[in-house]
């Protein structure tokens, strides 16, 4: 559950389309609850439309935006992507609003990472071996360097 949140994991296609569905449940809802609260101040049906439109421009280039600084993704074409974003968004909602998002969760970033099985030693680089003291026939001199008897 905590990596369907995650912003920075890469993500496979059914992962991506799985991203793509909770988001556009989280911006329905977030859309639900400010047309509410519109509601209760005395605000119409019309200036609720307005309000839930620039949530989704917000929620889905919002998304967008952080996606390519969690992914790592600096080419030029990625900002077209967001810009591309926004206008989706405006068309659309989250319905369109919230594609590139998914598929930016696919490109670049970190790879998931595999979690090990119950009880085994944890994978990465083997620990450095330790400090390594002179050899049994050196000896040390005055001054703190080590010799060989061959000196």
């Amino acid at each position: 559950m905590n990596t369907l949140f995650s912003l920075s994991l890469k993500r496979s296609v059914g992962q991506a389309i799985l991203f793509y569905v909770v988001y556009l449940i989280i911006t329905i809802a977030a859309g639900a609850v400010l047309g509410m609260v519109l509601s209760v101040a005395g605000l119409g049906f019309q200036e609720g439309l307005y309000a839930g439109a620039i949530l989704a421009i917000l929620i889905c280039t919002g998304l967008a935006i952080k996606i390519k600084s969690t992914h790592g993704l600096q080419h030029s074409g990625v900002i077209v992507l967001i810009i591309a974003t926004a206008v989706l968004a405006f068309v659309g909602g989250g319905f369109l609003g919230l594609i590139i998002p998914a598929v930016l969760t696919t490109k670049g970033g970190a790879a998931k990472p595999a979690t090990p099985a119950p009880g085994a030693a944890p994978t990465g680089d083997a620990p450095a071996p330790p400090h390594q003291s002179p050899s049994a026939d050196a000896s040390v001199d005055g001054a703190g360097q080590a010799t060989t008897d061959s000196e």
